[in-house]
């Protein structure tokens, strides 16, 4: 379900999407706090639904001191959404912050290594960076730091930003 979510938002079918991240969710039961962050973050990227997305994130980090990077980073996005720009900045660092130190740390153990599997894994590290860094490009622009934004759009791209491939 959940990846039928992704595949609708690049369709441009939000309805639907919206729909399969619901049903994900409810597959997941109460409490899944990877479920709610996908359904908010596909709320998100289909602009519906965002101050239900918004108080859904918020749970799920306020309920974790040590929330994972992409969930920082979901509400994060989302609060640029709503207009706050400011806080979607700091969220944003943080979750750019717990990345890189995630990939940091990941390459120190695994980065030489021949698998096939470690080289999936920092890719994906460097996609989801990808992400995180096109959000804080928006928020940034939003109030007018071009520059950052210019710096982050580039970041971006060089690490895989690409919503034609599901990487949004």
């Amino acid at each position: 379900m959940r990846i039928q979510a992704v595949v609708l938002v690049v369709l441009g079918e939000a309805d639907d999407a919206v729909a399969a991240a619901d049903r994900a969710a409810e597959l997941a039961g109460d409490g899944a706090a990877a479920a709610v962050n996908h359904r908010a973050y596909i709320r998100g990227l289909v602009a519906r639904d965002l101050d239900a997305a918004l108080a859904d994130i918020e749970l799920v980090v306020a309920s974790d001191d040590d929330a994972p990077p992409a969930f920082v980073d979901t509400h994060g996005f989302l609060l640029h959404l709503v207009g706050r720009h400011e806080e979607a900045i700091d969220q944003l660092n943080h979750a750019i912050a717990g990345m890189r130190a995630e990939r940091q740390t990941f390459a120190r153990r695994f980065g030489r290594s021949p698998s096939t599997a470690a080289a999936v894994r920092l890719r994906e590290i460097d996609q989801a960076l990808a992400v995180m860094y096109h959000h804080r490009s928006l928020a940034c622009g939003a109030i007018g730091l071009s520059g950052q934004a210019e710096q982050d759009q580039q970041l971006a791209r060089e690490k895989g930003f690409d919503p034609s491939r599901g990487i949004l």
